[in-house]
């Protein structure tokens, strides 16, 4: 796998994921019972920066992440601890 240079298609890369897990969660919690409006509403409401930094204080998870600089690549962020 070749590590590329552009943040730009890593960070749509990363939207991508997220934008699916949340769906599956999404799904897998309500169902039949939404329509696709109402999941891409509950969706775009739960991935925007003002609600993922909520959650990152609010769970403290922003003290399992360590910030990288790499002239390079720019920030980088990665997990301190394993998540298994």
């Amino acid at each position: 796998m070749q590590v590329t240079n552009s943040l730009e298609r890593m960070e749509f890369l990363g939207d991508a994921i997220l934008d699916y897990l949340v769906t599956c969660y999404i799904f897998s919690e309500y169902g039949a019972d939404l329509t696709p409006g109402e999941v891409t509403n509950i969706r775009s409401a739960l991935v925007n920066n003002n609600t993922l930094a909520k959650i990152a204080v609010d769970t403290r998870i922003y003290t399992e992440l360590q910030v990288l600089f790499a002239p390079s690549y720019g920030l980088l962020f990665y997990a301190r601890t394993s998540p298994c």
